[in-house]
């Protein structure tokens, strides 16, 4: 096989997927517009996207941020469907 020839599968083993891209809580933070101390709150009290508890470090993967903003999304503001305080 040619070195410079990849299978589509190839391509799929060797590069992550972006959805499963990790972030620190700065980074989440940004990614979803609020402040590193908001994400913290979120995590003492509940409310909050997903994360990842590794050793003394948190992370967040792109796909929970996501499906965070889906969850939070209104169709008015009398529809408090499961409301993020802040």
């Amino acid at each position: 096989m040619d070195v410079n020839t990849f299978t589509e599968e190839d391509m799929n083993s060797s590069v992550k997927k972006e959805s499963d891209q990790v972030m620190t809580t700065e980074a989440a933070a940004a990614f979803l517009a609020v402040s590193p101390a908001l994400l913290i709150k979120w995590r003492l009290t509940g409310g909050g996207p997903r994360y990842a508890k590794l050793g003394r470090n948190v992370r967040y993967t792109k796909k929970n941020l996501e499906d965070f903003l889906r969850s939070s999304e209104r169709t008015s503001t009398s529809d408090d469907g499961g409301r993020h305080d802040g």
